[in-house]
């Protein structure tokens, strides 16, 4: 299982970079951008720094996914704003 990922659609929903979000979470910029391009699974300490940063609950930015359907939507349609 790998986790399904939302960071970078809500960044920029809120108009934010990766290094705004490091800088606001205290988290290293390298660990965010690996989050935010999907080519890492955060810990659980980040992935709550994460979701309280950006004011969402952490289940609205990460979801349990099949390894070969990781998808970038975010879950029930919770946010679909701001995307072009």
């Amino acid at each position: 299982m790998r986790i399904g990922n939302h960071v970078a659609a809500e960044l920029k929903r809120r108009q934010w970079s990766q290094a705004d979000l490091a800088a606001s979470t205290d988290i290293p910029y390298a660990v965010i951008r690996r989050v935010a391009r999907l080519h890492s699974d955060p810990a659980l300490d980040y992935a709550l720094r994460i979701s309280r940063a950006l004011q969402v609950p952490v289940e609205a930015l990460f979801t349990l996914a099949a390894e070969s359907g990781t998808t970038r939507e975010p879950p029930d349609g919770a946010s679909s704003r701001g995307r072009a």
